[in-house]
This record gives structure tokens, C-alpha cells and sequence, in this order.
């Protein structure tokens, strides 16, 4: 069952769902019953929508949106008591973190030409990308877009970056722990408010990022496992089979660079 409940536009309701037959029979749904009413000993009392620590209705409604449906625990922004806890990992005697994780090899950039969208050009606009950068087929990238969501959308966790680089609204999904504390401590000055969330998932630039994800494992046939694809024209990155941070860097770099180019393009 997908955790996605929209609560900010549905007002809070109270309901009583009899027991064993929930799943198998809407009909029991009573809405005439609130809790100032008795309830029977079988029948069991649930809120809805229900908010707790890796349970936000809010940030799921957005995931949802942009392909991700968390089957699991899902974290906007957590902090970094939150994301040591859930790493794997030990303090110093120095008090600092130590991560056992492999970044992995180096990464090789690709880049997405949607061919339903006319490529903008304009003279003395700088090239966000190393020319040399492969092109992905159109049916390949989203074979393996489609793919790679699917392994967030199963993973453990689901770790949601929100932040601004300048005006930018920047998103970044991953279901690294690791991944997320580096990303908090590079930006933690600017992280986005938690008010707007949806006004904020509308207007982000994406970057998904799995690092558990095997490219030849799904039948696809790529050139590297360990890959960074970026998709210009809608300027969303997805990065599949490492923890670079090098890599990383990159695709937030090229995400802004390419926000910047896209103001000369207007």
C-alpha cells in the first residue's frame, strides 16, 4: 500500500475501520461515527491522514509526482542526528563521524537529448556538458529511468534534500544516508523552508540518485555501471551505482549551470 495521503488540502478525519475486513470490504467504512461515540471491543480506531517521523503525507504527495511512490520511511531535510543514526558508521575521538562506505570508481557523464523537445540555441551560450559526453537513446534512458526509481521507491529509505543554491530550488532524492549527511553539511545554510512544499517540488531542478542501483543487473546495456545522465530540458539528473561525491558535485554544478544557461534562452 503507497504511504501518500495529501493532508495538506483534506481536513483531519476520525474513523473506525472494523477489524479483518478493512481490506476486503469498504462498506464498513462508517463516517457517522466520531470519538466521542463508543466503539465496539472488534473494531479499531485509525486517523487519517496519519503524520509520524518517515511518514509525511506532505513530502510523499510530491515524491509521488515526480515517480517516486516510498514503500517505506521517507525524510525531508533530516537532521544530522537522524541520518548518523541511520548510517553505518563510528565517532572518533575527535567527535567526527567516520563513514565505512566505497565511493566507487570514476563516473562517466552522459547526457539525454529528448528528441520531443526542439533544442534551444543561441550564440556565446557556454556548453554545460564536456562535449565528449555520450548520448543516451531515448527508449534506453527511460528504461533506465524508469528502473532506478523503482529502486528508490523499495529502498530502506528514501532521503530528500531540499535546498537553494542562489534563487535555485534544488532537489536531491537518494537512498544513501551517507550521501544525505554529506549533502546536509555542504548546504545546511540553505535549506529550503518547510512551508511551500508544493510550490517548492513544482519549481526544483531533480536529482535521483541511487546508489545501490546496477545497470547491467536490469538488462540494460550502458557503456559504465557507475553513470550520471543528465536530462536538460527539464533539467533533472540521475546518478545509479556509486556514492562519488565528486560525481555528485558535478550533476548539482551542471543542474545550476544549466539554470543559468536557460536565462539566456528565454
Amino acid at each position: 500500500m503507497l504511504r501518500l495521503f495529501r493532508s495538506a488540502r483534506v481536513s483531519q478525519v476520525s474513523f473506525a475501520l472494523r477489524r479483518g475486513l478493512a481490506s476486503s470490504n469498504p462498506a464498513t467504512f462508517s463516517p457517522k461515527l466520531t470519538q466521542t461515540q463508543p466503539l465496539p471491543d472488534d473494531w479499531d480506531l485509525a486517523i487519517f491522514p496519519h503524520k509520524s517521523v518517515g511518514c509525511d503525507p506532505e513530502l510523499n504527495w510530491t515524491l509521488n509526482v515526480q515517480h517516486i511512490s516510498p514503500q517505506k520511511d521517507a525524510f525531508r531535510n533530516l537532521d544530522a542526528k537522524g541520518l548518523i543514526f541511520r548510517s553505518e558508521g563510528k565517532l572518533s575521538k575527535e567527535k567526527a563521524f567516520l563513514v565505512d562506505s566505497v565511493e566507487g570508481g570514476e563516473v562517466k557523464r552522459y547526457v539525454y537529448k529528448n528528441p520531443d523537445v526542439k533544442p534551444q540555441t543561441m550564440q556565446k551560450t557556454p556548453s554545460i556538458l564536456d562535449p565528449r559526453c555520450e548520448s543516451v537513446p531515448s527508449v534506453r534512458y527511460k528504461k533506465i529511468f524508469e528502473k532506478l526509481t523503482e529502486e528508490l521507491c523499495y529502498s530502506k529509505n528514501v532521503f530528500v534534500h531540499d535546498w537553494f543554491i542562489d534563487e535555485y530550488p534544488i532537489r536531491f532524492i537518494t537512498d544513501d544516508s551517507t550521501t544525505a549527511l554529506f549533502l546536509r553539511n555542504l548546504t545546511s545554510v540553505s535549506e529550503a523552508p518547510k512551508e511551500d512544499i508544493y510550490r517548492f517540488a513544482k519549481e526544483c531542478s531533480i536529482i535521483y540518485h541511487s546508489s545501490n542501483f546496477d545497470v547491467t543487473s536490469s538488462g540494460i546495456k550502458l557503456s559504465s555501471k557507475d553513470f550520471s545522465i543528465l536530462d536538460p530540458s527539464i533539467n533533472t539528473n540521475i546518478i545509479g551505482g556509486t556514492r562519488n561525491r565528486k560525481a555528485i558535485i558535478n550533476a548539482i554544478s551542471t543542474i545550476v549551470a544549466n539554470n543559468v544557461r536557460s536565462l539566456f534562452l528565454l
